[in-house]
């Protein structure tokens, strides 16, 4: 049998559930649902990847991600790139493509979105063939 999102979204809410039913106190209760979404997160990013290479990039965007959250207290869109764009997950992911690229960009002292540091990189690279 192959595990589904479906499947792991049963686990979650049957362990949510019996933290309910069991009466844990808020703190206990939290720490519980914290710990199994955290685990349940992780999971589907695994059953989401295409390969190792994807995955590895999520988690590299995700680690990101979240130092960014803690930075600007939850606020990820308050992250404003040079070129004017804000933060974008989404595009990140599917512009990077490869923990390569992505490192690359990250690495980059400009300040741009990958959307133009991406457009930037390929005129240089069109005028360099010239």
């Amino acid at each position: 049998m192959e595990i589904t999102e479906d499947h792991l979204q049963q686990v979650f809410e049957d362990i949510e559930t019996r933290a309910i039913k069991s009466g844990k106190k808020d703190l206990e209760y939290q720490a519980v649902v914290s710990t199994a979404w955290s685990m349940r997160t992780k999971l589907l990013s695994i059953l989401r990847a295409k390969s190792e290479e994807d995955l590895n990039l999520s988690l590299a965007i995700a680690k990101d991600c979240v130092r960014t959250l803690e930075e600007r207290n939850g606020d990820i869109s308050s992250l404003k790139y040079k070129c004017g764009h804000h933060m974008r997950p989404a595009i990140i992911k599917t512009t990077a493509d490869t923990l390569a690229t992505y490192f690359e960009w990250k690495n980059d002292v400009e300040g741009l979105c990958i959307e133009c540091w991406i457009e930037k990189k390929r005129k240089k690279e069109k005028e360099r063939g010239r």
